[in-house]
């Protein structure tokens, strides 16, 4: 993102170029344009995006890439690299304004599941779309599960009633939300039993590495689904699988991502951290480890989070969790050195 005397420059040269699977966004730089301006609306929410923009905003996206591929171009997943140029341009914003900034909320998740219903030739299918935590906020915690998507979670009544499912748990999943000054929003943690054998498809982001923190901040949960988890046959889906095969009394354990945090963590009011304890969004273990809180106990708190300040040090602009610096490591990602 380049800033000059009349104009804005988003230029995506490097993007990586379009792929076999179903991730292309296809669109054009007066797209983008007005796209990603919107995100300019975490600093000024009275912003109007229309096509006045295009005077001022300029957007490259080389032709052949992920974001702007040629026909024909599998594009039925399209909307995650489009969450993610939102993010990315939050981070070269906060960047620019010293952290004032989310980082954003490319948390998304789906999960589907299809059969044949016993005794019949009719098959059946269910969507379970699955928001993720937001990212927190310069002034705010982050949002629980947004989809950042037209759709909505389907209600377990709705699933059991119509489909070879039951529902064993629906709800928050605790640490999930990166710990901050403002905490990041929590992800779902769901327990599903199948009454009988069906194919299960995942899609998701945020699997491999964790929604990055800001301003000191750190990075949310990631994506995960296990089936039959903790038993001899515990197995993990890939993040964006079709091959997903279960029988009937198989469980499957569903996570989505949470937000990363935002601002210190040490800085965060510990009358906050334990009412997270207290509501179970945050669990004793991360209110010590991250927080530095001991609930109930003020001076114990304070000596706490003396002692993680000495062994910490200062805390980077951008977190994005151990499992990018693992890949940093391996050689995976060249990084750039602020992400370090």
């Amino acid at each position: 993102m380049t800033k000059s005397a009349d104009r804005l420059l988003f230029d995506f040269t490097g993007t990586e170029e379009q792929v076999h699977g179903s991730i292309n966004f296809p669109a054009d730089a007066r797209f983008y344009a007005r796209a990603l301006l919107s995100t300019f609306k975490a600093l000024q929410p009275e912003l109007l995006v229309n096509d006045g923009v295009l005077e001022v905003v300029e957007v490259r996206v080389p032709e052949g890439t992920v974001l702007n591929p040629r026909f024909p171009a599998a594009c039925s997943y399209r909307h995650y690299p489009l969450i993610r140029c939102f993010s990315v341009v939050l981070g070269a914003l906060a960047r620019a304004l010293g952290g004032r900034v989310p980082q954003g909320a490319d948390n998304m998740s789906g999960i589907s599941f299809s059969g044949t219903r016993a005794g019949t030739d009719q098959t059946w299918y269910l969507s379970m779309p699955l928001g993720g935590g937001s990212c927190g906020r310069p002034a705010a915690d982050g949002s629980d599960t947004v989809l950042m998507t037209p759709g909505r979670n389907v209600p377990s009544e709705y699933g059991e009633t119509f489909y070879p499912l039951r529902i064993r748990e629906f709800g928050l999943n605790p640490d999930s939300g990166g710990p901050g000054k403002h905490r990041g929003g929590l992800g779902y943690r769901i327990l599903i039993e199948f009454l009988a054998p069906a194919r299960v498809r995942v899609r998701t982001d945020r699997y491999y590495l964790e929604p990055t923190g800001v301003h000191g901040g750190m990075p949310g949960g990631t994506a995960e689904f296990i089936i039959n988890p903790g038993t001899a046959r515990e197995r993990a889906l890939p993040g964006k699988s079709d091959s997903g095969e279960v029988a009937a009394g198989d469980m499957l354990l569903v996570t989505s991502p949470g937000g990363g945090g935002w601002g210190d963590p040490l800085e965060r009011d510990a009358a906050l951290v334990a009412l997270d304890v207290e509501r179970g969004l945050v669990t004793t273990t991360a209110a010590l480890l991250h927080y530095g809180v001991v609930p109930g106990d003020d001076d114990a708190t304070a000596a706490q989070r003396r002692k993680l300040a000495g062994l910490r040090g200062p805390r980077p602009m951008f977190d994005r969790g151990e499992r990018y610096r693992e890949f940093v490591r391996r050689g995976v990602i060249q990084p750039r050195t602020s992400d370090l």
